[in-house]
């Protein structure tokens, strides 16, 4: 009460008058000086930290924020602002990781096929002697089968067709579709091919592999044909037959095999 007393004296006595409210001010020292009292001194702070203030939504979590001062400053810097230190060290954390993703795609992705171990003939080597030892296959080969088959083998001798043709799929590796088809019988210049398929195309997984594999073939331009085992063995001539109807009505031409 005394300081206030005192305050409120010193301020009768002076001669100069606040320029925002008019009042009796004690607060100037110099000519020079802006002559405004304590209370509309605070007053011009609080207008311009409100002139300052940041407002916008949090980038991580949507709440609006609204900033001022330092902080205010330092979002308008940054281009964003937090509305509490959880959502500012979650962003941190994604960035981090982003920005650490970025840099081993530049640079450690280039880096590790550079150093790739594979490319070694004597790693490669090692590395087959090792799977045949344990007898390793792959559980899920993606339809494309387990090698030729006597059945296999006789229709693509009637045909004078290759066998195991690899038909690129265009598709990234490690994806959900390997990277080339291995079709069992084919003819690369009329696209077709033909699948001559065992009793394990009957599980309900093989036959949603057969149909996603026959699928892709016939988008890349292909005319898959699939035999069983037992109708190329039983009816060798009857397989032969359907394979060319199929590529008469193709190309509207009768074609000619090397049969005897």
């Amino acid at each position: 009460m005394k300081a206030e007393a005192w305050w409120r004296t010193l301020c009768n006595m002076a001669k100069w008058h606040c320029d925002d409210c008019g009042v009796r001010t004690a607060t100037k020292r110099h000519e020079s000086q802006t002559n405004v009292c304590p209370a509309c001194k605070l007053a011009r702070q609080r207008k311009r930290l409100e002139a300052s203030a940041w407002i916008a939504p949090c980038p991580e979590c949507g709440k609006e924020v609204t900033l001022t001062g330092k902080a205010a400053y330092a979002a308008r810097s940054q281009g964003r602002g937090y509305c509490s230190r959880e959502c500012g060290k979650k962003a941190l954390i994604r960035n981090s990781s982003e920005t650490m993703a970025r840099t081993n795609r530049k640079y450690a992705s280039a880096r590790m096929i550079e150093r790739n171990p594979m490319k070694r003939a004597d790693v490669r080597a090692k590395v087959s002697t090792t799977l045949r030892t344990m007898q390793w296959c792959p559980t899920v080969r993606l339809g494309n089968g387990h090698g030729p088959t006597e059945p296999q083998a006789i229709l693509a001798a009637a045909l004078g067709w290759e066998m195991e043709v690899a038909v690129p799929t265009h598709m990234r590796q490690a994806g959900e579709y390997p990277t080339c088809y291995k079709i069992d019988i084919a003819n690369e210049h009329l696209k077709v091919g033909i699948e001559v398929d065992g009793n394990s195309h009957l599980a309900i997984d093989r036959k949603d592999q057969d149909e996603k594999k026959d699928n892709l073939l016939s988008g890349l331009g292909w005319t898959v044909l699939r035999f069983k085992n037992k109708q190329v063995m039983d009816d060798l001539a009857g397989c032969v037959k359907t394979v060319l109807s199929t590529i008469s009505r193709l190309s509207n031409t009768t074609p000619t095999l090397p049969m005897g």
